[in-house]
Parts: structure tokens; sequence; C-alpha cells
């Protein structure tokens, strides 16, 4: 399968017959231009459905022919391409290696329910559709991965209700596109080393998806996304030179008849989007350091906890999805106390609770000797911010 400006085309019968049979495409697709056979023979006419019997009279002839299918993008079989993407990616809520992301689909509350269909209509670029489908193809580890992302930033927004249009669809898709370029890299499969990687990487992620006319509904999240503080310590460098030739670089796409609306609450939607996406991302790192996985959620959630408490990341969107976990509350409130006993440090960021997650003392890290609260014990040698990953320290 190959993706071109027009669409998509075939160099192998056999190959293209398998898209026709999987996708259910019988008496549904269609040529772009005719198929000849070597003596100028119309074989298959363009833009006519293509029945089974003229796939078993190819399969008959094979030789005859220049075996290229230029397919003719119509809505049906974008349709056909949409739903078999979804079908796909719904049992992933309920198999994701992140189960924080399937414990915030069993407890959602919002009024959204039918997830396949709005998984559907979030692939409303036929881009998009070519692109994501290709993927889950040639790379379907990587294709779980960006799932995995996406229905993250979905489920926390979907846990509360807003009055944005579109909010749950560019959520989905900012999630979906963040880490998108480094589908032909091994990357992806370790934490992220170091700050200005994430900020280029996303600046090119937002730079590709400017170029395939997505609004700022979703260009600007996927841009502004970055976290101080949660990066990992001895992380293979990201040969960005390698990033950038990903094909998503040169594809040549057309630009659509029309444009997106002007949405009054773009810049309240942007906000709520970004702040949605900047909490999967540190789910999502955290998640790749973590290497004993039991009680995953449970690590998750008292990390996620702290740092809202710390008033890294957004309270707002953070709360409702932390209040989704109620069997956690007695660890939540232990880890807001952390949080709030550091808060009051009078030469932050001296304070530092330890051990995390429970604390018995709260240690002063830069040995403030003048401070009235300071108490003189054992010296203890502190880790680093960097690698007490998931507690990040709030510079000032």
């Amino acid at each position: 399968m190959i993706i071109t400006p027009e669409g998509i085309e075939f160099k192998d019968l056999k190959a293209f017959s398998r898209f026709i049979y999987d996708n259910d495409l019988i008496g549904v697709i269609q040529l772009l231009e005719p198929l000849k056979d070597k003596t100028g023979n119309i074989l298959i006419k363009e833009q006519v459905n293509i029945k089974e019997g003229a796939l078993k009279k190819l399969e008959t002839i094979e030789g005859q022919y220049e075996p290229t299918f230029k397919i003719r993008i119509t809505n049906d079989l974008l349709n056909k391409m949409r739903e078999k993407i979804a079908s796909s990616i719904l049992p992933r809520i309920e198999s994701s290696k992140v189960e924080f992301t399937k414990y915030l689909y069993d407890n959602n509350s919002s009024s959204l329910g039918n997830y396949k269909n709005f998984i559907q209509n979030a692939l409303y670029k036929p881009w998009i559709v070519l692109y994501i489908y290709d993927l889950r193809y040639r790379n379907l580890d990587f294709f779980y991965y960006i799932v995995d992302m996406a229905l993250l930033t979905l489920g926390i927004v979907i846990q509360r209700s807003y009055s944005f249009r579109f909010v749950n669809r560019y959520a989905f898709l900012v999630g979906l596109l963040s880490d998108i370029l480094l589908s032909e890299t091994e990357y992806w499969k370790k934490p992220i080393g170091t700050e200005g990687e994430l900020r280029y990487l996303c600046s090119l992620s937002a730079s590709v998806a400017t170029k395939f006319y997505l609004p700022e509904q979703i260009t600007q999240p996927i841009l502004n996304q970055v976290i101080s503080g949660i990066f990992a310590e001895n992380s293979e460098p990201i040969d960005m030179e390698l990033v950038k030739k990903n094909p998503l670089f040169f594809m040549n796409i057309k630009p659509e008849e029309g444009s997106e609306e002007e949405d009054e609450f773009k810049v309240d939607c942007i906000q709520v989007v970004t702040e949605s996406q900047k909490i999967s991302r540190f789910v999502m790192e955290c998640y790749k350091k973590i290497e004993d996985k039991e009680d995953l959620c449970k690590k998750l959630l008292m990390m996620l906890t702290y740092n809202v408490s710390k008033g890294i990341l957004n309270f707002e969107i953070a709360d409702p999805v932390i209040k989704r976990f109620k069997e956690y509350e007695k660890i939540v409130k232990k880890i807001r106390k952390i949080a709030e006993l550091e808060n009051q440090c009078l030469y932050p960021p001296s304070a530092w609770a330890y051990p995390k997650p429970h604390a018995t003392q709260i240690l002063c890290k830069n040995r403030v000797f003048g401070c009235k609260h300071f108490l003189a014990g054992w010296d203890i040698n502190i880790i680093s911010a960097q690698s007490a990953f998931g507690y990040v320290e709030v510079l000032v």
C-alpha cells in the first residue's frame, strides 16, 4: 500500500485483493485510472465499483497487465476504513497495558458512551484515515502505542462535560499524533531523555499537523504539552535527523474545500486539550520508567496526585481523574498532605518529603540552616528530581 497525494495505490494483485476482502469493499472500491492489459484493452474501467468476478479474472491473466492499482478515494471507501480502524482500537480500552486508561473508561460518568462511533468520527480527515490504516498494518506495536496515548487523553477529557465543539475529537487526535513521527524508529519504546528533545519533537509533530490542515485545537496542544522535570537520566538521545526522515514529512496533501468554522471557545478548548495531553504525557512517561508493574494504577495515581497538588499539572482537569480511583482515597489524601507540607517551605524547593510515597520526614535538600523550621539531624543525600521520576521538583 502506497500513500500518494491522490490517495493510495497497490503494486501487487494479492495485496490489492487482501485490502478489498479485509475491508469488505467488494462493490464499493473504484479505480482512479482504468486498468489496461499490455495491448491497451481496458480490463477495469475507472470510477466503476469493482465486483468479485473482476478480481477472479485478474488472477487468471496475471502477467498480461501491469499490476498498478490506483484507488479512487470515496466517502464509502473512507467509511469502511474508519470502521476497520475503530474496530481495532476499541478493544484496546480493555487490553491496554496502561490499566490507568481502562479505569477512566470503566468509571466514566459523562454522557459519552458509544466509543466506536466517536473514534470513527474523530478520524474525519482522509489523510489521517489512510496513514493510520497503513500504519496499523506496517507497525502494529507502534500503532497500539499511539492509540494508548490517544485513549488516555480522551479518557481524561471525558471526565468532565464541556460546551466546546469537538473537544473529544481534538483530544483523541492530539494523543494519536503527538509521537507520530517516531513510527520509523525505536525511540517510542523508551522514556524521553530531556525537555529539549520533547520540545523539539513536539514542534516537528505540530508542524506536520499544520501541514495537513489540522486546526489550532490540535496543533497547539501538540506543541505545548512539555512538562519540566519528568525526563529520564541516561536515556538514549533521539536522532532528530532520523526522525525527520519519516514519510509524513514528504507527503503532499491537497487542501480540502471549505475550512474549519471559527469557534468562539477556541482558546478555552485549546487550554483544556493541552492540559489533558500534559497529564497523558506525564502518565505515559512515568509508565515507561516503572520497572515493577505491580500496583501500577496506584503508583501512577500517587505520582499524578503529588504533581497536581504541587501545581505542576492542572487541578481542574486532573482532579476529576483522581476522584475516579475511589479505592485509593486514603493514599490520595496522604500524598496531597505531603505536597501541602512541601509547599509550605519558606525556601522552595528545599523541602522534600522522604521517602515517597510513604514519607516519614521532611528534609531540607538545600541545607538552609537559618530557616526557623530547620531541625539539625543526620545528613542524608537526596536523589535527584530526575531519578525520583514521577515526583517532579518545583523550580522557582
